[in-house]
């Protein structure tokens, strides 16, 4: 009896810690927007630039898109994010940055949320909080949460992950859910071109191949069309792909793989996230059917193609090399793909207590 009061408490402990924790988090990036509002170079030579172009323009500002001098701004990139910045100066009746970036302590906080909501399906509610608040700490998510990068795009598609994975992780996959996912796959290629490879976990889900094929099909249509229209409309475009030789090809990949483990053992950005992480898969801890056979195997292919950007991509207007290119974006990359990371690692750890229910059959859509 007295070992289950103390149980009892001990949980009780863990959740008022961790949800104290989590809003001194959230207070923390909304005094950094509003203390310290824009630090990030791509939030001012590219996403605010963009939609100022849009505001102070009475159609679609092609000029600014074609002219090579607006290099910085990558005008190649979907506009999503700019036109929204453009419509709230519009409804705020003049350009005021630092209230479009109070946004975005907001969507950390709806982050937090849907981490809590997924892992909830696996561990109790106060372990789940406390995992929630070690997700909330990595300083890359606090950062464009508000701590210095607040406005970039990267912690949008962060967020429609997290939507994505909650809706599939330990759940049926309904036809409406589907189509929600689609949506929400749409919408995150025209956030960030990348936003585009989320198309890989319809792959994965348990649909018939023809089925798989039109949603993957349809989902790209808008990624599609824009670049589609950059090309028709002669934007200029500081990059482009191309083989780069069996030479540079090898020399290139071995500096991709070396910038990217670089990465994963920087403790500023990562704390001991990584040597933690790979430490628990050499226990080859057992997985639920979503993680092992839908997540992971849609993660290892989208980090793939990310690295046929790094190895395949070159720049027209900049001295940029690959090691810097790597090691300038590698982080962000990770914290897009974080959803699925994150639900891998709580899957992998040893300690608290997993509900005993087994997982719920994924069913397939009509």
């Amino acid at each position: 009896m007295e070992i289950q009061k103390l149980s009892l408490n001990m949980r009780k402990i863990i959740f008022f810690v961790s949800f104290l924790l989590i809003c001194i988090n959230i207070l923390y990036c909304f005094s950094g927007v509003m203390n310290f509002p824009i630090q990030s170079m791509d939030l001012y030579s590219n996403w605010l630039l963009k939609a100022k172009a849009f505001y102070y323009s009475t159609s679609f500002p092609y000029e600014f898109f074609q002219s090579w001098d607006n290099m910085s701004s990558h005008p190649q990139y979907p506009i999503l994010l700019p036109l929204t910045f453009s419509a709230i100066y519009k409804a705020l009746g003049g350009i005021h940055e630092q209230n479009i970036l109070l946004i975005y302590p907001l969507i950390y906080s709806v982050i937090l949320f849907l981490c809590f909501k997924t892992v909830r399906r696996l561990f109790s509610f106060s372990n789940s909080l406390f995992l929630s608040y070690i997700y909330s700490m990595f300083p890359v998510l606090l950062s464009q949460a508000g701590r210095g990068h607040a406005g970039n795009a990267d912690i949008i598609l962060a967020l429609i992950l997290w939507t994505i994975v909650s809706l599939i992780y330990k759940a049926n996959i309904t036809t409406l859910k589907v189509i929600l996912i689609s949506l929400l796959i749409m919408l995150a290629s025209q956030i960030k071109s990348e936003g585009v490879f989320f198309v890989i976990l319809f792959f994965f889900l348990p649909l018939s191949m023809l089925k798989k094929i039109t949603l993957m099909t349809i989902s790209t249509i808008p990624f599609l069309v824009w670049n589609v229209f950059v090309y028709s409309h002669h934007f200029a475009s500081d990059i482009y792909v191309k083989f780069p030789g069996l030479s540079l090809f090898f020399q290139r990949l071995i500096i991709v793989i070396w910038e990217i483990s670089q990465e994963l053992l920087k403790l500023n950005n990562w704390y001991i996230f990584w040597p933690l992480f790979f430490l628990l898969i050499t226990f080859k801890p057992k997985l639920s059917q979503e993680v092992n056979k839908i997540f992971i195997p849609s993660l290892l292919i989208m980090l793939l193609l990310y690295c046929c950007v790094y190895v395949f991509g070159f720049f027209s207007f900049s001295t940029i090399n690959t090691s810097n290119y790597v090691s300038s974006s590698f982080d962000r990359i990770l914290l897009q793909l974080s959803p699925i990371i994150f639900l891998w690692f709580s899957e992998m750890l040893l300690f608290g207590k997993p509900k005993t229910q087994k997982s719920q059959t994924i069913a397939k859509s009509n």
